[in-house]
């Protein structure tokens, strides 16, 4: 199969200093190794200027991921790093309808702002655990690895059955505090001939590398209450 070449082209504006004009320059960079047409690809900006290319295969092995990061723009030689991730198993839907959200999920990357880590997460199927009401919902898995950005290694990949750090909402502060917040448990309590479930919401702040929970709140919602007639 003929391979697909990606290309960059970046402009790099500048001040020239000669009746305070703006020049400008570009050039051409190509990838050591281009994709083929069997991988989709997006193209990320990373907190300190490099640039992250996430590569996924339309058929199987769909659980590994690609990772390129290029670095150093400001230099005559280039730098590309890579490393390969297992999200686990996952029929996750690729298409050619690229501008919707669900074939490019922000969710999935998660990067701190000050340039110390990258989160990789893949959630299966969290859509089923948020929107069911029924208390026996099968709880979503997910996998999160953990990346040094300064070495772009491998830290840590965990496998994880905790509906909040699979489904839940999450992302690094401006701070660079890691968050996590949503539904971390449903209830049923049955009086009067009335049946209510109730869902247990939960925001907890995480360490790094280390996932290690930190409680901020927890409230309790209403979510439906009927008659057992």
């Amino acid at each position: 199969m003929a391979a697909r070449l990606i290309l960059f082209i970046l402009f790099v504006l500048f001040l020239t200093g000669c009746d305070g004009q703006w020049g400008a320059r570009s050039f051409t960079y190509k990838l050591h190794d281009p994709q083929n047409n069997d991988q989709y690809a997006t193209l990320h900006s990373m907190p300190d200027g490099a640039l992250l290319i996430v590569s996924k295969r339309f058929e199987q092995p769909k659980q590994i991921w690609n990772l390129l990061c290029i670095t150093d723009w400001d230099t005559s030689q280039l730098r590309e790093d890579k490393l390969n991730v297992d999200v686990g198993p996952n029929e996750e839907a690729l298409g050619w309808a690229l501008q919707e959200d669900r074939y490019d999920r922000n969710d999935q990357l998660l990067m701190d702002p000050g340039g110390n880590y990258l989160v990789v997460r893949f959630s299966q199927d969290p859509d089923s655990w948020n929107l069911n009401l029924d208390e026996s919902a099968k709880s979503p898995r997910a996998v999160l690895n953990i990346i040094d950005l300064h070495g772009f290694r491998l830290l840590r990949r965990v496998a994880i059955t905790d509906p909040l750090l699979a489904a839940g909402d999450m992302g690094f502060t401006p701070k660079g505090a890691l968050m996590v917040s949503g539904l971390h448990e449903k209830g049923s309590a049955t009086a009067g001939g009335n049946v209510t479930h109730t869902r247990q919401y939960r925001v907890e702040t995480l360490t790094l590398p280390g996932l290690e929970p930190e409680p901020v709140c927890d409230y309790t919602m209403v979510a439906r209450t009927f008659s057992t007639q």
